[in-house]
């Protein structure tokens, strides 16, 4: 089965449960809206410091987490992350994608093209998110 077609099996078979994190409600708004405009199942907190708390209670397949401002604290969720529930994986997003980076974790641009945000967390639903990717 072709890359191409395990996207068209996610977009039309499976829902994607996914939670978004971050302290930007702007964010919080445009990624719930865009996610659940392709299909997903989106669940959003702006509790960061309860992040394994709220993967826990909803059991997201994909965290797209706010990297904004914080790499290390993001770094060390995301470590947390991988670690204690190594079935979800994690797409990051930066207002800098270019200067920031996380090892082993796809950094993209948070105000970036609209369908660029499904299509990460598709690829991270799919593929998982333990090999870094150029973006």
């Amino acid at each position: 089965m072709s890359a191409a077609d395990s996207l068209h099996n996610v977009r039309t078979i499976q829902p994607i449960n996914v939670l978004v994190a971050s302290r930007d409600t702007r964010f919080l708004k445009l990624a719930r809206f865009l996610l659940e405009r392709h299909g997903r199942s989106v669940e959003a907190t702006r509790k960061l410091h309860e992040l394994l708390d709220v993967v826990d209670r909803t059991e997201p397949n994909v965290v797209v987490l706010d990297a904004t401002d914080w790499l290390a604290p993001a770094a060390r969720r995301i470590a947390a992350l991988n670690a204690l529930y190594p079935r979800t994986t994690v797409v990051a997003v930066s207002d800098d994608p270019e200067s920031d980076t996380l090892a082993g974790v796809t950094l993209i641009d948070k105000w970036g093209p609209a369908d660029r945000l499904s299509r990460e967390v598709e690829l991270a639903y799919v593929f998982g998110a333990t090999t870094p990717r150029a973006t």
